[in-house]
C-alpha cells in the first residue's frame, strides 16, 4: 500500500504513517521523505545497594538490581517481599556476596519452577551468587528465572 505523503512540505516537517501499524515517521530533508532515525532514550538499570544485615528489603518501583555484600556470621538472609508496583514482566535481580554462607528465608511471592528450585543457601567465602525473578501479575508472583553461584 502506497504511503500518501502530504504535498508541498517545508524543510523538516515530519509525518507519521499509520496506516500499516508500524507507526514510521517520516521525515521531509529538502529533497525526500526519508524515514527519521529514532533516538530513544534507554532507561538505565536501576541499582541499588542493600545493607549489610540479615534482611533484603527493596522497592521494585526503584529497583532492578538489589546489591548486598553480606558480613554477617552464618545465620539467615531474610528477603522481604518488595515493596512497590511491580508490573508484568519486570525483572528483579540479586548480587549477593557473602562472607559466610547464609541460608535464605524467601517470602512467599518468590517462586520457583519444577525444573529451577529456589536457592536455599548463599555460596560463601566471599563468592557473588545472582538470582533473578520477572514478576507474572497473574500468580502475583516473582518467578525464578536464572540462578548463576559462585563467582
Amino acid at each position: 500500500m502506497p504511503i500518501n505523503f502530504p504535498t508541498g512540505p517545508t524543510l523538516n516537517q515530519t509525518y507519521t504513517d499509520n496506516s500499516s501499524g508500524a507507526n514510521k515517521t517520516w521525515k521531509w530533508n529538502g529533497t525526500a521523505w526519508a524515514i527519521q532515525a529514532l533516538t530513544a532514550t534507554l532507561n538505565p538499570l536501576r541499582t541499588t545497594t542493600i545493607a549489610d544485615g540479615t534482611t533484603i528489603a527493596i522497592n521494585c518501583d526503584t529497583t532492578d538490581l538489589a546489591i548486598q555484600v553480606n558480613t554477617q556470621a552464618t545465620g539467615t538472609l531474610t528477603v522481604s517481599a518488595p515493596t512497590g508496583n511491580p508490573v508484568d514482566g519486570q525483572r528483579l535481580t540479586f548480587r549477593i556476596t557473602s562472607t559466610n554462607v547464609q541460608t535464605f528465608s524467601w517470602n512467599a511471592i518468590f517462586g520457583g519452577s519444577a525444573d529451577m528450585t529456589i536457592p536455599t543457601t548463599t555460596t560463601g567465602g566471599g563468592k557473588e551468587d545472582y538470582i533473578g525473578f520477572i514478576y507474572d501479575s497473574v500468580s502475583v508472583k516473582w518467578h525464578l528465572v536464572a540462578k548463576s553461584f559462585g563467582y
